[in-house]
Parts: C-alpha cells; sequence; structure tokens
C-alpha cells in the first residue's frame, strides 16, 4: 500500500540526508540533460512533489545536488519526494533540480481545501434525500454485498451514534499527523459521511445508503482548519484503491497551477484502473469548474450544487466539466462530536452521488466503472437547458431511477469464441469462452448457452466449451449461439521430437538408455514412455534397441530411429573406442624407482580401465621397465613406455635425467697433510635429492691435492689446485687451497 512505502521510503531518506553532502551546482546536469524540465510554476505552500524516473529506490537529496540545508525533505516513497525549500533560494533550487535527468517532474504541491461552510447545527428535514429519491432507492432488492466508500477529508467521527457502526477504524489514516487515527477535529469529513451512510436507527438522520451494508473507509487530509495538500490527496486516493474503495468521495478543491497536476492525475488513473468510481466537488467559487482539481481531471464524476428550488447553488461552480448535479445548500448532516449541523456547499452534493453509486455496487456488485457512469448519467433528472449543459451537466442524480434502470435488449451482432484456435498434447484439456457482442456494443459470456459440436471426436471432444484431445489429429469445433456460428481449428500434434542422446558411442556389449521428449502443438514438452515410442535400428548386427534400451554387440556403425506422433528423430551409434589414454601422460622420477600408469580406453563418455589388458614396451631397457603398467627406472636419461590396446597406442614419456648437481663446498682451504671428504647431491626431475657416491673424481694438480674413487681430498704441498666430481652428465668444481 502506498502509505505504507511511504512511511519505509522516510526512515531511508532521512538517513542519507544525514550521511550525504555535495556542491550544488544548476549546471551539474547540463551534459547529462539537453533539455530541462519546463518552467516551474512557484508553490504557495512552498512545498513541491518530485517524482523520480528510476522507480527501485529514492535518492537523497545531496544525490540530486541540493547541499543539506537548502531544502527539507517532507516526505517521501519509492517515486515520489516531497520537498519544502526557503523563499529567498525556491528559484535557484528549483533551477537546479530542472536540470537533472532522473527526474521526471516538478510541480507544486497545490493547497487543497473544503468545499463547504458549517452554519449553526439544528435538527429538520432533510431535503436532499427525497429530491433523489433515496427512501425509494431504499425499496430495491439487494444483494446483501458490501460497499467500501473512501471519505479523504478531514477525518471522521468514528464514535458518532449514526457513524459508529458505519467506519472501517482498521484501515483508516491520518496523513496529517502520519498515524492510525482518522479522528475528525474540523468536522467536515463527518458531515460527509453522515450524507452518504448515517444509519437508519431511528434517532439522527439517515445517510443516502440507508440500511445497505455500505462501509466508510475515513482517510484524513485536511487538518482542523479544512486544509491538505494535493501530494496527501494523490497518497490517499491510491491507499484507498489498493483497501479495495468502491467509491472515493473527494469533497475537497485546489484551485490548478498553469502546468498539469500530473500526481493527483496519475493517482486517479491507478484508481479508475482498480475498479473505484471517483467523485468530486466541482468547488463552491461561483467559477468555472475546469479551473479546479480534482473535479476537472479526466475520469472523474465532477459534481455542482442545487438549492431547494433545483436552481444551481449561486456558490456553486460551473463549466462543461460537470457531470451531475445534487443537493448542496442547507444540508443537515453529522457532525463532529456526536452532534449534527446544517452545511451547504459542493462538499455537500458530492457525497449524495457517491451514496448512489454505493447503492448501486450492492445492488450490482460487478458494474464497472463506466456501466455506473452510465446509469447515472442515463437515469439523472434533466435541469436547465435540455441535454447535458454547464451548470447541472446532465442533470439531477437520481438514486431511484438509477436502482431502477435496465439496459434495452440489444441484437446480437456477432459471437467469437477465444482461444481462436487450440494446440493440445494428447489428453490434454482447454476451456474455450464465447463472447456474445451486440450492437450497443455491450457484450456478455454465453459459453454455457452455447451448442457445441466437433467434427471428428477422435481427435477431439467439446462439452460446454471444455474441449478434451483424444488423439492425434486435425479437426474443428463449431460453437453457435442465437443464430450465430463460429468455428475453432484444432490440433493434437507433436511440433517437436527430441532424444537425450543424438550420438552414442558405445563399447561391444554394453548398454545405454534413451529418452524421447515430445513438444506438443501447446508448446507444452514431456517425456514420452518408451512403449509409447516406436523404435528401430538400422543394423542390428552391431546394434539392437527395445524401449529405449540400446545394446551394442560389434564394432562399427549405425542408427537407431525413434517415432512418435508423426514425428521421428535418429540416433547416431558407434561402437567402437574413441580414444586411449595414459593417466599420467608423462612420469619424472629418480633413477631406480618405480610408479604406476593407468591405461583408460574411452567409449564416447564411458571410460574402461585397460592397464592389465594391454601390451607395454619401453624405448630402452637400461633406463626404463614396464610390466602391466608399473615402469621401474634403472638409469639416468629418458625413455618412452608405449601401451597398446585394440589397435590403439599411446605414449608415456620418461624422465629421469639429472636436473642438477651440487657440492656441500665449493672453496677449501687446507693445511699440507689436511683431508677433506666433500658430500655430492643430485637434484632428479621430480626433484627429489640423494646423496651420490658413484661420483668419478679427478684432480687439476696431484702435486698439490690429490682425490681417491671415495671422494677424500688430501692436501699434499703449498698451492692451488681444482678437484672436479662427475656423476650423471653433470660436473661440479670444488677449489682447493693448500698452505704451509
Amino acid at each position: 500500500m502506498h502509505l505504507r512505502l511511504r512511511k519505509a521510503a522516510w526512515g531511508i531518506i532521512t538517513t542519507s540526508l544525514l550521511l550525504g553532502s555535495s556542491i550544488f551546482s544548476p549546471t551539474a546536469f547540463a551534459e547529462e540533460r539537453q533539455e530541462s524540465l519546463p518552467k516551474i510554476m512557484s508553490s504557495e505552500t512552498g512545498e513541491y512533489i518530485i517524482k523520480l524516473k528510476n522507480a527501485a529506490g529514492t535518492r537523497s537529496m545531496s544525490q540530486l545536488g541540493v547541499p543539506d540545508g537548502e531544502v527539507s525533505l517532507v516526505g517521501a516513497s519509492r517515486e515520489h519526494l516531497l520537498i519544502k525549500l526557503p523563499a529567498s533560494r525556491e528559484e535557484h533550487v528549483l533551477d537546479g533540480l530542472a536540470q537533472d535527468p532522473n527526474i521526471e517532474y516538478i510541480e507544486p504541491n497545490i493547497r487543497m481545501r473544503k468545499a463547504a461552510e458549517i452554519t449553526d447545527p439544528r435538527f429538520e428535514e432533510q431535503w436532499g434525500l427525497q429530491t433523489i429519491q433515496a427512501p425509494q432507492a431504499w425499496e430495491s432488492k439487494s444483494s446483501g454485498a458490501k460497499v467500501t466508500v473512501a471519505v479523504i477529508d478531514s477525518g471522521v467521527d468514528y464514535t458518532h451514534p449514526d457513524l459508529v457502526n458505519r467506519v472501517d477504524t482498521r484501515n483508516g489514516y491520518d496523513y496529517v499527523n502520519g498515524d492510525d487515527d482518522p479522528m475528525d477535529d474540523e468536522g467536515h469529513g463527518t458531515h460527509v459521511a453522515g450524507i452518504i451512510a448515517a444509519e437508519l436507527n431511528q434517532e439522527g438522520i439517515a445517510g443516502v445508503s440507508g440500511k445497505a451494508n455500505v462501509e466508510i473507509l475515513p482517510l484524513k487530509v485536511l487538518n482542523k482548519y479544512g486544509e491538505g495538500t494535493m501530494y496527501d490527496v494523490s497518497f490517499a486516493i491510491m491507499d484507498a484503491a489498493d483497501l479495495g474503495a468502491d467509491v472515493i468521495n473527494l469533497s475537497l478543491t485546489g484551485e490548478r497551477s498553469n502546468s498539469e497536476p500530473r500526481m493527483m492525475e496519475e493517482a486517479i488513473r491507478y484508481a479508475l484502473k482498480k475498479g473505484a468510481v471517483v467523485v468530486a466537488a466541482a468547488g463552491n467559487d461561483a467559477d468555472r469548474v475546469e479551473r479546479y482539481l480534482p473535479a476537472s481531471l479526466p475520469g472523474v464524476i465532477a459534481v455542482s450544487a442545487v438549492d431547494q428550488e433545483l436552481e444551481l447553488a449561486k456558490f456553486s461552480n460551473y463549466g462543461s466539466g460537470i457531470t451531475l448535479a445534487a443537493p448542496g445548500e442547507e444540508i443537515l448532516s453529522t457532525f463532529k462530536g456526536g452532534r449534527y449541523a446544517y452545511s451547504s456547499g459542493t462538499s455537500q452534493a458530492t457525497p449524495f452521488v457517491s451514496g448512489t453509486v454505493a447503492l448501486l455496487k450492492v445492488k450490482e456488485p460487478k458494474l464497472s466503472v463506466d456501466q455506473i457512469k452510465e446509469r447515472l448519467i442515463k437515469t439523472a433528472v434533466d435541469l436547465g437547458k435540455k441535454g447535458r449543459d454547464s451548470q447541472y451537466g446532465y442533470g439531477l442524480v437520481n438514486a431511484y431511477q438509477a436502482l431502477q434502470y435496465e439496459p434495452p435488449p440489444a441484437n446480437l451482432r456477432s459471437i467469437a469464441v477465444t482461444p481462436s484456435k487450440l494446440s493440445l498434447r494428447p489428453a490434454g484439456t482447454q476451456a474455450l469462452n464465447v463472447t456474445a457482442t451486440y450492437d450497443d456494443r455491450s457484450q456478455a459470456n454465453v459459453t454455457d448457452g452455447a451448442v457445441w459440436k466437433s467434427q471428428d471426436e477422435t481427435v477431439a471432444k467439446v462439452d460446454k466449451g471444455e474441449v478434451h484431445a483424444i488423439g492425434f489429429g486435425k479437426t474443428k469445433l463449431t460453437a453457435s449461439f442465437e443464430g450465430k456460428q463460429t468455428t475453432i481449428p484444432v490440433e493434437v500434434v507433436v511440433s517437436r521430437l527430441e532424444s537425450s542422446e543424438r550420438r552414442l558411442t558405445m563399447k561391444p556389449d554394453a548398454e545405454t538408455d534413451l529418452k524421447i521428449y515430445a513438444t506438443y502443438g501447446d508448446k507444452t514438452r514431456e517425456e514420452v514412455t518408451p512403449a509409447d515410442v516406436i523404435w528401430k535400428s538400422r543394423n542390428e548386427q552391431i546394434a539392437t534397441v527395445k524401449e529405449g534400451i540400446v545394446t551394442a554387440h560389434d564394432t562399427g556403425s549405425t542408427s537407431i530411429t525413434a517415432s512418435y506422433g508423426g514425428k521421428s528423430v535418429t540416433i547416431q551409434v558407434s561402437v567402437k573406442m574413441t580414444k586411449l589414454v595414459a593417466d599420467p601422460a608423462e612420469v619424472r622420477m629418480r633413477p631406480f624407482a618405480k610408479t604406476p600408469v593407468t591405461l583408460y580406453a574411452y567409449y564416447g563418455n564411458e571410460r574402461e580401465d585397460v592397464t592389465d589388458e594391454a601390451e607395454w614396451k619401453t624405448s630402452n631397457a637400461k633406463l626404463a621397465v614396464v610390466e602391466e603398467g608399473m615402469i621401474t627406472t634403472t638409469g639416468i636419461g629418458t625413455a618412452t613406455i608405449t601401451g597398446t590396446y585394440r589397435g590403439k597406442s599411446v605414449r608415456i614419456r620418461v624422465d629421469t635425467s639429472l636436473r642438477k648437481l651440487t657440492v656441500s663446498d665449493s672453496r677449501l682451504e687446507l693445511k699440507e697433510g689436511e683431508d677433506v671428504s666433500p658430500v655430492v647431491t643430485a637434484t632428479y626431475p621430480d626433484l627429489s635429492t640423494e646423496e651420490v657416491m658413484q661420483v668419478e673424481w679427478s684432480s687439476s694438480n696431484e702435486k698439490v691435492a690429490v682425490v681417491d674413487e671415495q671422494g677424500k681430498i688430501t692436501a699434499i704441498k703449498e698451492g692451488m689446485a681444482t678437484i672436479t666430481a662427475n656423476y650423471g652428465g653433470k660436473r661440479i668444481r670444488i677449489t682447493i687451497k693448500v698452505v704451509k
């Protein structure tokens, strides 16, 4: 509901305002928006309504380019902001906001006022009820349906004896004070509510609705002085529609600015779309109604006021926008504090029309907004000039005639069936509707009254518009009503047949399941029961199929065909190995070690471990040997292991070559006769290391230092020598300095 969204957004905006800040510049959006908004009229309230283009969430004022302190945020919803500007900065701020490409429009928040003045309270005859023949209307049969009339006004005294059982306090709301208590502190709304729905309870007065099940939804938008704003009224209209109001009574007016009141227009369109009848006071300025809102807005029933002589009241507005007239002078009704009072104004005329609409909705709940408006217009008592005029519109509202009205029978022009054609799945059903169109453009659903026939009941049958698909094929259905006839083509077909697999690669003696999916003319898709499918193999020596289970027999290629509902799909079958893979594909290890290799044969997406069945060979037995996938290295270097299975081979590279040779000391200083045994370490491709003993040693100068086969170095006499260690094709040198 809009008022709840408004409350939720308030916290978001307030927090954002407290945290955000930026420097305002009127040209901040010049590059983003080539055209600014039209010139914004000044607001008498000092408040402006902003509608944002992006409804996903409300932005802060600082994000709009307005520094904190230049603007006060009064209210907010997902789409709208209500701001108040100081007079000294008004033009400057508005000019800047008009450049923002994210703003759809800015408009002044027009002041709304009650459309009546209260006189001294006293109790007398209610001439207005007799004038519109309300008592006679009460005698009409009623459906007993509950009807809600939203009174968007100064609130309602829901404790008044004549209203206490008529007011929906659970859903009422006070937009002025922002709470859930719509108590009337001015009296105007209570007066309006009494004209509509005061109880027939042997005390006080009677409302237009009499004993009908009519409830008042009080939405307070006017303060104790009878004043409010377009912003609050607009939200109240939308909230009333969301709360299911059948009628929205707007006994208030505001003078239009030069621009269109877009927020209120949007609110009224929203309410009309929801099925609410919107009734508004023409205004009390003896002026043209076109200058005032909401009465001048599209879709609104605008009501002028007449006196007891059925003359236009001297205060009533007039003009081409007037829809109806109603009693509006010296009208007695309920008043705040449990009292009664007389009041005059179009505010009093408006609820006479709203009450009549409520009676119509109670009697015929399914009447649309347009049908109700047509009833009121056609049954109005013509006043003034013949036909519609600028003072009384179509005439004086008449409750009794509105309830008695029966549209004249119209000639049947045509019938149409929806949908106009059908495509179904086997055993599928579909409801058809027959709509009759008459000369007066009215329409009626005549499905149950139509006569139905199917040309071929082996394909589809029809009963009271319910179509049942029987079998594959095409037929036509005929609907006849009061001499008119229409034909509907029906088909029960498969539009597409698919298989879970388009290609199969299998190994001999293997089995796999195929699933078949049918898409029907109605776009539905289902897996077809395998027994309902016709299966065929092109070569059963290679593969056979039964109810979707494919069995491979011998190597080769064939195809499987599945047929259903006149459609076929073909699956290619290949019984062969697609690839042979070794894991790992390359082995890096140290000499005289072992590691296993696994050989996989792939048949499409399926694989099989064939390590034990494969043939294995080595390219160099001095470096590596293999047996049933176990590789054993016997030397330093590289070799190739080959695995072969069913005519396919795969090679595994074996690498035991020495990566690096290091020595514990590369420079040594020894005294004559001293000896030392350096440690030589080998690093292999798998990054493992080991101390090696089978090293070939040599000395560059045996007069200075010698080295034996175990790598022990002995200093002979003073001088320099180089000791070299050779292993696995790598060598490393040690510099020896011998001192005395």
